[in-house]
């Protein structure tokens, strides 16, 4: 510690050092003497500096007012009128997965509607709230994203990625019937994004328990993603492992069968009965009941496993980027899905009233929009180079035409600037988009 703090000191605290930091004063990088934190005088000198030098300009700047706008538009309230619903992908335990289409942007999602009597009669609050807290924290390219949640007068709505390329286990044993499973190559890059996704949830202390085919999902490109967060746990503070029966029979490791203190190695157990099933298209156990033998086994964590000869093709660093191509692309005419006579129906749930302590829960479930994914699906609309950038504080600068786009700042019907027969819509926008009134000459596309 004493040397890594010397070279700090010599980067940054020493004149002609490599980034010296020549605002801070001299009491602010004196040496210290005795114990006690360190680095505090620094730290409010830096943000002393920061204050002046660069917040003060960024609240200046048409940057800080686009924030604004997208940061209001973010906190609005969403529901089921934002979203046009399409077929049902899937049933799970608690409701069904179908497509929406989102009516500001036009852009797919899947969403999960968990329904609120069937959650409260096989006591599934807890698990619909896991899964949303985790969705909301984690953000990887091997994981679904959370758009937003929302509830219904029956439902707990999550709107996530869709992945039009259906689970791994239709494609194990429904593709090609005549010839189930993987070829290697194939389920080696699989398995190696799999792997990615892990080590992304074991870095946010999550461990995931539930590693299937069925839970791996593949998007319109052919890369996989992981689903499902539901048996998901999070460590604790100070805590490295925890305790706790949950999976699905067949994938589960030793520990969890022994009801024993387990850690992120129960995962890593999954992922090779996953990783057999793709290879030989059934589970490494031949039939329900059927006993094993418990060893006593190591399994080794994720830095140990990507220099395993089995992934030897890999580049981890283009794969991670997502610039490895993936061995299948799936086909946009087709439907990796059941039919939906195949999917069937909930039965009424009967007998079960929701009440106020329902009401709380089902509050705290519906938190709206999730910031990084809501950035992703604004459009990157510029503003106008003519206008003041400036918005007054109590107007949204929104655009009436459009709920998800800023507008020009002196956007008014009835313009002067504009001539008369001079269509307000942009002259090079196949969409008819609007232009800024106050400059003609300007076109924007909102698509």
């Amino acid at each position: 510690r004493e040397e890594s703090a010397k070279k700090l000191r010599s980067r940054f605290f020493t004149p002609g050092g490599a980034e010296h930091c020549g605002f801070l004063s001299a009491g602010a990088t004196a040496a210290p003497t005795g114990e006690g934190v360190v680095w505090v005088g620094d730290k409010m000198a830096l943000l002393a500096h920061l204050e002046t030098a660069a917040w003060g300009p960024y609240r200046a700047s048409p940057e800080f007012s686009r924030f604004v706008q997208f940061k209001w538009l973010e906190s609005q309230a969403v529901n089921a009128d934002a979203f046009v619903e399409f077929r049902v992908l899937g049933k799970g335990g608690f409701g069904e997965v179908c497509a929406c289409q989102r009516r500001a942007t036009g852009k797919m999602y899947a969403n999960k509607r968990l329904n609120k009597k069937r959650l409260k009669k096989r006591k599934g609050y807890e698990a619909a709230l896991v899964e949303k807290r985790i969705l909301a924290r984690v953000h990887s390219r091997f994981i679904v994203s959370l758009a937003c949640a929302f509830q219904t007068k029956t439902d707990l709505c999550l709107v996530m990625t869709i992945m039009n390329g259906g689970d791994l286990r239709y494609h194990i044993y429904n593709v090609d019937e005549e010839n189930p499973g993987f070829a290697e190559p194939r389920a080696v890059f699989y398995t190696a994004q799999i792997l990615l996704g892990l080590e992304h949830l074991h870095q946010h202390r999550i461990v995931y328990r539930d590693l299937k085919p069925e839970n791996v999902l593949l998007d319109d490109a052919g890369h996989v993603r992981l689903s499902d967060m539901g048996l998901a746990v999070e460590l604790k503070d100070g805590e490295s492992k925890t305790r706790g029966y949950a999976g699905t029979p067949g994938f589960m490791a030793p520990e969890l069968l022994k009801n024993e203190d387990y850690d992120w190695s129960v995962d890593y157990f999954t992922l090779g009965v996953t990783v057999y099933e793709m290879l030989e298209a059934k589970g490494p156990f031949r039939r329900r009941g059927e006993k094993v033998t418990l060893c006593p086994l190591s399994v080794p964590q994720c830095p140990p496993l990507k220099a395993h000869p089995f992934f030897g093709t890999i580049n981890w660093g283009r794969l991670e980027a997502g610039l490895v191509p993936p061995p299948f692309v799936p086909d946009p005419r087709r439907v990796y899905a059941k039919d939906l006579g195949d999917v069937g129906a909930f039965s009424t749930v009967k007998g079960v009233e929701l009440d106020a302590g329902d009401t709380a829960l089902c509050d705290a479930f519906a938190s709206g929009t999730v910031p990084i994914p809501w950035q992703e699906d604004v459009p990157n609309v510029p503003s106008c180079p003519q206008c003041p950038p400036n918005v007054p504080a109590d107007v949204p600068n929104v655009s009436p035409t459009s709920p998800m786009s800023p507008m020009c700042p002196q956007d008014v019907p009835d313009n002067p600037n504009v001539p008369v027969d001079v269509p307000n819509v942009s002259p090079v926008c196949p969409h008819q988009c609007p232009r800024c009134p106050q400059c003609p000459e300007y076109s924007q596309c909102h698509r």
